[in-house]
């Protein structure tokens, strides 16, 4: 692993995405870092489909949006969100 890489877990740990993400077509605005681990990235709305769902390495998704290095240290059991790509992040446990 690089030296210059930020997350705790390796780049081809698996995270759970969105098409939408993927391709570009809608920034990630909320991040959750499940008590197991598990990473989610989403675009913030209420309730993605399942059939919306993308699984993506974390090397893959830094290289789709690089501010989500900022939020490396991410405790297990937290999320962060954003209003907007340009905003900063925001951070609390979740529930």
């Amino acid at each position: 692993m690089s030296s210059d890489w930020p997350f705790a877990d390796p780049p081809n740990t698996t995270t759970i995405s969105l098409r939408d993400i993927m391709e570009k077509w809608r920034p990630i605005l909320f991040v959750q870092h499940d008590e197991g681990g598990c990473w989610q990235f989403t675009d913030g709305r209420d309730a993605p489909q399942p059939k919306d769902a993308v699984v993506l390495g974390l090397g893959c998704v830094l290289g789709l949006d690089s501010t989500i290095a900022e939020l490396a240290d991410l405790p297990h059991g937290w999320r962060a969100w954003r209003d907007d790509a340009h905003e900063p992040w925001q951070r609390e446990p979740a529930d």
